[in-house]
């Protein structure tokens, strides 16, 4: 049986040093490639074979969202599962929105993260039992929260907004206009029945965003 070929992507060397030693506690598990950032991830899936990258959510630079999404569209073959401190809404909705197969906690156990990999390796989607039923009593209990709404840009603008980033900031990290990025903070208010920044903090806070 050929190998699947990993790729870790975390910008923290403890981390996946630790993913590492999991993942290849599975002799069919080949780590070709451990990295830092998004754009490191990207450079090297366009240039050698990977068959799954893991991919932490929370990253500077471009985050694993954007990643994810760019990842896609550079290997459509690949297969990315999102691993993620933050196991709420709508961290999960707009992982599979940029094209994830599968959303783990970080402190997944070590059989979690051998179901999701043979789960995508197959073509199916993962996420783990406890987040499910977690979505799912949240849905009953009608808790949704409005940061469904957001679409993938504006959420990703909300964070970088929620920990302290001024819009020139977000445009240049972003590669947009000042303008642009002015729209989507006028865009995320409105959505969000905000009206100042530090309504936006203290929502991503009640939140766990930040």
């Amino acid at each position: 049986m050929k190998s699947r070929k990993i790729l870790l992507v975390d910008d923290h060397a403890i981390v996946r040093e630790g993913f590492a030693r999991l993942i290849l506690e599975d002799p069919d598990n080949e780590i070709v490639a451990q990295v830092d950032n998004g754009h490191s991830a990207i450079d090297y899936a366009a240039l050698h074979d990977v068959d799954v990258a893991l991919v932490d959510i929370n990253m500077e630079g471009i985050d694993g969202l954007k990643t994810t999404e760019i990842l896609k569209k550079t290997r459509p073959g690949i297969h990315v599962i999102i691993l993620s401190v933050n196991e709420v809404e709508p961290f999960i909705s707009k992982s599979f929105d940029a094209g994830a197969d599968a959303f783990l906690s970080k402190r997944c156990a070590p059989e979690e993260l051998k179901r999701a990999t043979l789960a995508v390796c197959r073509g199916e989607r993962y996420v783990s039992d406890d987040i499910c039923r977690r979505m799912a009593i949240d849905k009953l209990n009608n808790t949704e929260n409005l940061l469904t709404t957001l679409t993938s840009r504006e959420f990703e603008v909300f964070r970088l907004l929620a920990r302290g980033d001024t819009v020139n900031d977000i445009a240049d990290d972003l590669n947009i206009s000042p303008k642009t990025a002015y729209v989507f903070r006028g865009n995320i208010l409105k959505k969000l029945n905000l009206s100042t920044l530090a309504d936006i903090i203290y929502c991503a806070q009640r939140y766990q965003i930040v």
